[in-house]
């Protein structure tokens, strides 16, 4: 069966080219949105993209059903805003900032209960850095960020939290043991992430007086 989630994933690949941004852009996983443009096509016994390499590209049906789609999804906004405005109900566009990993596995959840709580309010995702996060939210260019380590004394919600886990080979010396040292810890060879792992493992050595003393490789994600 059909719903406007199909109609909005549709014109979210059309417009994104690729199945996995079209996701994180309405709220749902790789799969699932991999799911409903099958079951889309399923219905309407024709192929609506093809895929080449990592790109979904629209057929000539699929661009003529997306136009249809488009159409008939304007059509459902001023619908809803004339509603909306009789009951006197809020409506409007929330601005969401985050990085890529908290579009694809935690967002979809959340802003799937957040659109079925205000339906009337679109969020437009915006993927950017924790540092681009920070500038997004002070010159007021978003309204929400998701950040990994937000300043003191601003207003947060937390989402989650991860351990801290030494990730070493199985042959390495300090693998033997059921624990590890800091001591000894940041005496290794580091590839570090940026954003909130480099802040907090720099801040965790500094507590203790320590420093990361060799930094191989720096990476994101």
């Amino acid at each position: 069966m059909m719903n406007l989630i199909h109609w909005r994933l549709l014109l979210a690949v059309v417009d994104a080219g690729n199945i996995t941004h079209a996701a994180r852009q309405v709220g749902m996983t790789q799969s699932g949105a991999s799911q409903a443009i099958a079951q889309l096509e399923h219905h309407l016994g024709a192929p609506l993209f093809t895929r080449e390499r990592r790109q979904s590209v629209p057929t000539a049906l699929g661009l003529r059903v997306a136009h249809e789609a488009r159409a008939m999804l304007a059509a459902l906004g001023r619908i809803q805003a004339l509603a909306r405005e009789a009951a006197g109900a809020p409506g409007g566009v929330l601005r969401l900032a985050s990085f890529p990993m908290v579009f694809s596995i935690i967002l979809p959840p959340v802003l799937r209960r957040f659109r079925q709580l205000h339906p009337a309010i679109d969020v437009v995702p915006l993927e950017a850095s924790d540092s681009e996060i920070e500038d997004l939210l002070a010159a007021d260019t978003v309204d929400v960020g998701v950040v990994l380590n937000p300043p003191a004394g601003r207003a947060t919600c937390p989402l989650g939290e991860d351990d801290w886990v030494a990730v070493l080979p199985a042959a390495h010396p300090l693998a033997r043991g059921a624990s590890v040292a800091l001591a000894q810890l940041v005496a290794q060879p580091f590839v570090l992430a940026t954003g909130g792992c480099s802040v907090h493992a720099g801040s965790v050595a500094a507590d203790a007086g320590l420093a990361l003393a060799d930094v191989r490789a720096t990476v994101m994600e």
